[in-house]
């Protein structure tokens, strides 16, 4: 908790620099890869959309000095309203070539978070990582969270229901043994969100995540 803190003092004192966007507010430091989120101030790094000023002890355990892992090309996507997008996942483009039918996939994705709770910030410990897909209803999707299960890396899967219906939990997968399924037909058009999370909030793990969808029958 210390460096939050001091993270906040340079915040306070506008000592930033890069593309940092003081506009995120003061907590979460949100920061992100590929898909044009904000860089950190100057002496802190983006771990799990995040900025520390060292990486989670779990990046060195899981990745050792590499952090241009793929979950980074992901974050900040720590609560829904951050999800990111699934390939042949938009709504704008329902009719993707490969949205029926085939086993997508994302390889080298990461639950390596503190066991920190803001709960003003929608944060309840740990990293949570969240995707969403538009599904028309009738479709039906099967998700697959791929890891490798020990003591104190136990991971756990959630499918969600939109904003609109308050992120009800539609389906939950919690087991302990390797991987996690999901498989459900939508009740409605909307936005669906997969929600993968440790068992507890210091239960890290490295995963792949793997769905298939179907037509509506």
């Amino acid at each position: 908790m210390k460096r939050i803190f001091i993270l906040l003092t340079i915040v306070s004192m506008g000592a930033l620099t890069g593309c940092y966007d003081p506009s995120l507010g003061e907590f979460p430091f949100v920061c992100g890869g590929a898909h044009g989120n904000p860089e950190c101030p100057e002496g802190y790094n983006c771990y799990g959309g995040q900025c520390l000023s060292k990486a989670p002890a779990c990046y060195s355990e899981m990745f050792g000095l590499i952090r241009g892992d793929e979950d980074k090309d992901f974050e900040p996507n720590n609560v829904p309203d951050l999800a990111y997008t699934l390939v042949c996942g938009d709504e704008i483009n329902p009719n993707c070539p490969l949205r029926y039918g085939v086993q997508q996939q994302y390889v080298r994705l990461v639950i390596c978070g503190e066991a920190f709770t803001d709960p003003a910030a929608g944060i309840y410990g740990g990293d949570r990582d969240y995707y969403r897909i538009y599904l028309n209803n009738g479709e039906s999707i099967a998700i697959t969270l791929v890891y490798n299960y020990q003591m104190g890396r136990d991971l756990d899967m959630r499918l969600l229901a939109d904003r609109e219906l308050n992120w009800a939990q539609l389906k939950m997968s919690q087991s302990t043994n390797d991987n996690e399924e999901i498989t459900h037909t939508a009740e409605y058009t909307g936005w669906h969100f997969i929600e993968i999370k440790g068992k507890t909030p210091s239960d890290n793990n490295g995963y792949a995540l793997q769905w298939t969808l179907t037509a509506a029958q």
